[in-house]
């Protein structure tokens, strides 16, 4: 991709043609000035705007001058800052908070833990977890989801409001918040390190024929045969569910078996991986796995269900299915949940009957016993933020409903918000941007799957020590994006640090050429006039009236020049620099450009211009005050 000539070009011809326009101005402009104060009681005021409107084309010179400065100076410091603010915004666009950790495939920690692993890294303050994901779009392209942790979006994220069409981040985290009114899971009272679920099994093999009729019957398996897993689903402190595994598989026939599922881990570099509590029981799984050429039939049944602590002891989890409201579901391979076959009058037992028994060729069956409410809640749609070019593409509106998602996966969402970017994501393609605990929910309810954090968006403290920190293990840091860092590598840019010197260098001399133009200029006017000054003295006017007119003129000359180029450098700042500010590869940069214009700088032009009218006055003053009037008169005479 190379750059436009005319881009190049367009800040200097505009600056030029600007300035030749602007200079249009200055004799409507002294007309106008003559009009109102020609009127006006006294001899100084009426006598400078005459003068000017007289004589216009004796200051265009030295406005064109001032102007060209000036508007060089505006467009220079507006380039250097709107530049700077632009790398900044890349950085922060391309980062997303402080830190983004994507993680590695195959990481050392369980997909619970990284929270406070990663929030108990030295210099970090909070840890966002994000879900990068995509979804199908009407023209069989895909489009990105981001699903993350909206609690957690104002203190950890970055964004620019104009990119999320004038809301604050506060505004989208709020407009995101799934509805879960209803959701009643069980409450694990303080930290457990482990769950133990009690379990009757009563499960037998029954005689199972060929395709041709053959009788193909190994006999009654043993009924300490192990046949499954346990697992329990738990909602964390940040509202995403984590299922954790058993420990071991639960035998076909016993009573009376208890099976623990632990909460933490003892990791090999050291140390013990925890949960994000408060957790939350959400579900009982059990996952059945019987042997080939087997036909099962008979009753699973959760007996009780307890936490235990790091110390050792026991509390029962109050839980009763048929007064809490839960109930069992089966999904057989890839087809959709459906409620389980229960027993009458004993909610927590599962039965298949002989007439509709397990196969185990037909591989693995899952049950799960959860709330009835959280298959409600999984049913609503969730609000979701999709893009610009998203709700272009499928033409929707704030308020619609929609269903993303894959063909064997789809989840319904209502639009709540449209932006025009967000951190990175490519705003050309369609996107979207949900909450992950309501996410992870819906995708719980449809599949009994958690999610993996692909990423985690992290605020720091100490950058340097986070940084080293997570570096080490176990933290399976697969590539470290810091803001920070981009933004240091994105402003030592040399060519453009080298435009920006040369109009820095530019706008100096223009200035300083300018003001000795226009003192020198002021001064050789007044040579010019001193006959006629000469005159107006011995007609009554004193000097410090001559020196006011002078004053005067000048003033109005400083005026229109540096205001005037001050105006045209910022207009061309606004019109030029969003096409101008370029990536290193000459590629419009993400996010769009916007233009700063540093007022601070444009007033200390004008200090300076103020400072050259009062030596202008001054250097005016001292040759009036040396006027020999008889002697100017007599030899205009001779």
């Amino acid at each position: 991709v190379g750059l436009d000539p005319l881009l190049v070009a367009a800040p200097a011809i505009g600056l030029l043609a600007g300035a030749i326009l602007a200079l249009r101005v200055v004799p409507l402009l002294a007309e106008l000035a003559e009009r109102v104060l020609g009127t006006r009681s006294g001899l100084v005021a009426p006598l400078g705007a005459r003068q000017l409107a007289r004589r216009p084309l004796r200051y265009t010179r030295t406005a064109l001058l001032l102007m060209l400065a000036a508007a060089l100076g505006t467009f220079a410091a507006a380039y250097s800052t709107t530049w700077t603010r632009s790398q900044a915004d890349q950085a922060a666009y391309a980062a997303g908070s402080d830190l983004r950790v994507e993680v590695a495939s195959f990481p050392d920690l369980p997909l619970w833990a990284f929270k406070e692993a990663y929030e108990g890294v030295d210099g970090v303050e909070r840890a966002m977890p994000v879900v990068v994901d995509r979804f199908d779009v009407s023209d069989g392209g895909a489009g990105q989801l981001l699903a993350l942790d909206t609690a957690s979006l104002p203190a950890v994220a970055d964004i620019r409001p104009d990119l999320l069409g004038g809301a604050s981040l506060a505004d989208l985290a709020a407009a995101l918040e799934p509805d879960l009114e209803g959701l009643d899971p069980i409450r694990l009272a303080g930290e457990p390190v482990s769950l133990m679920i009690g379990l009757d099994t009563a499960l037998e093999n029954l005689p199972l024929e060929d395709a041709d009729g053959n009788l193909v019957f190994a006999g009654p398996f043993p009924e300490t045969l192990p046949v499954g897993r346990v697992s329990a689903a738990l909602r964390d402190g940040a509202g995403i569910v984590r299922v954790f595994d058993g420990v071991g598989r639960f035998q076909a026939a016993v009573a009376g078996q208890e099976i623990e599922v632990e909460l933490t881990e003892e990791l090999a570099s050291g140390g013990t991986a925890t949960p994000h509590y408060p957790l939350e029981l959400i579900s009982i799984q059990l996952l059945l796995e019987p042997p080939p050429d087997t036909r099962l039939a008979g009753e699973l049944s959760v007996t009780s269900v307890a936490t235990q602590d790091v110390a050792g002891l026991d509390a029962a989890v109050d839980l009763v299915p048929s007064r809490d409201g839960w109930s069992w579901l089966l999904e057989r391979g890839l087809l959709a949940p459906e409620p389980a076959p229960a027993v009458n009058g004993r909610p927590e037992t599962v039965a298949f009957a002989e007439e509709r028994p397990i196969y185990g060729d037909e591989g693995s069956i899952e049950l799960r016993l959860l709330p009835d409410s959280l298959i409600e809640v999984a049913e609503r749609p969730l609000p979701i933020a999709v893009g610009r070019s998203f709700a272009d593409e499928t033409r929707v509106e704030v308020g619609d409903v929609a269903a993303i998602g894959s063909l064997t996966r789809r989840t319904q969402v209502e639009i709540a918000a449209i932006m025009e970017a967000f951190p990175t994501l490519d705003p050309v393609q369609p996107f979207a941007v949900l909450d992950l605990g309501g996410f992870a929910l819906a995708t719980y309810a449809r599949s009994g799957e958690d999610l993996f954090a692909d990423e985690w968006w992290l605020s720091v403290t100490d950058e340097a020590a986070a940084v080293v920190a997570l570096d080490a293990d176990p933290y399976s840091v697969e590539t470290l994006t810091s803001r920070t860092g981009r933004t240091a590598e994105l402003t030592d840019d040399p060519v453009a640090l080298g435009v920006i010197g040369a109009l820095a260098i530019g706008s100096i001399a223009a200035l300083i050429v300018a003001i000795i133009g226009f003192v020198v200029s002021a001064v050789v006017s007044t040579r010019e006039r001193l006959g006629e000054f000469a005159l107006l003295r011995a007609l009554g006017l004193s000097t410090a009236q001559l020196s006011a007119w002078l004053a005067f003129e000048n003033a109005f000359l400083l005026a229109a020049g540096i205001v005037g180029g001050a105006g045209l450098g910022v207009l061309l700042s606004w019109l030029v620099l969003p096409f101008v500010t370029l990536t290193r590869e000459a590629r419009a940069v993400v996010p769009p450009v916007l233009v700063q214009i540093p007022w601070l700088a444009i007033g200390v032009v004008h200090l300076l211009a103020v400072a050259a009218l009062v030596a202008a006055v001054v250097a005016i003053g001292g040759i009036l005050r040396r006027v020999p009037v008889s002697g100017v008169l007599r030899a205009g005479q001779d």
